[in-house]
């Protein structure tokens, strides 16, 4: 057999079965392709993923874990009075702690989680692989780092808080829904919220 150069459109046959099909791309073609995917799965505020790339993770990781019988965990996050940091800062300043406090967050989290702009200044947080004290130490672990991060503004330092409701699949199976498993983690979010924020909440604790 001669080498021959292959062309965009080729197909190269392995076997009976087995036919793949050569696709040529320039490096400034796929720079466009990725610029353009980031752009539909990231927030244009944050650079943290959006809600449906969220949307789209959790089902797939949701059925995975229902396959196989692990725990999913999903962590809702509200900063506390974000409005009054835009009411007496300035919509900038709202901008600055958003992106500041995903850093940080993304910082804490594993390689393999997944955080995301949920909406406003909601995050949230999926993570495999980790019982419900996992994730509430877990989770508390990042309330702690959101509180001690003093957050640079011009000349000023800006400190915030944030709540966390915490679900996970493992413990009710219904949870392995993606929709119930976010409306029991929003639920432990309002419950912290209501006790006073600032503080982590389980779904399913007293």
């Amino acid at each position: 057999l001669k080498p021959r150069r292959l062309h965009d459109g080729d197909r190269v046959g392995l076997g009976r079965r087995t036919v793949l099909k050569v696709q040529l791309q320039d490096s400034l073609e796929a720079e466009v392709s990725e610029r353009l995917y980031e752009s539909m799965v990231r927030d244009a505020v944050t650079r943290a993923y959006n809600r449906l790339a969220f949307d789209e993770r959790l089902r797939a990781e949701a059925a995975f874990a229902r396959r196989h019988g692990t725990a999913l965990t999903v962590i809702m996050i509200d900063l506390d009075h974000f409005k009054r940091v835009n009411d007496t800062y300035g919509h900038p300043a709202g901008d600055r702690v958003l992106r500041e406090v995903v850093r940080v967050v993304d910082g804490t989290i594993r390689a393999e989680d997944m955080l995301a702009r949920y909406g406003g200044e909601e995050l949230a947080i999926i993570a495999r692989g980790i019982t419900t004290l996992q994730a509430a130490a877990f989770a508390e672990r990042l309330r702690s780092v959101v509180e001690s991060h003093g957050i640079e503004f011009g000349d000023r330092r800006i400190w915030v808080t944030a709540s966390f409701g915490v679900a996970t699949a493992i413990d009710d199976p219904n949870l392995y829904d993606p929709t119930a498993l976010v409306a029991a983690a929003d639920a432990a979010l309002y419950r912290a919220k209501r006790d006073g924020r600032n503080r982590v909440a389980l779904w399913g604790a007293k």
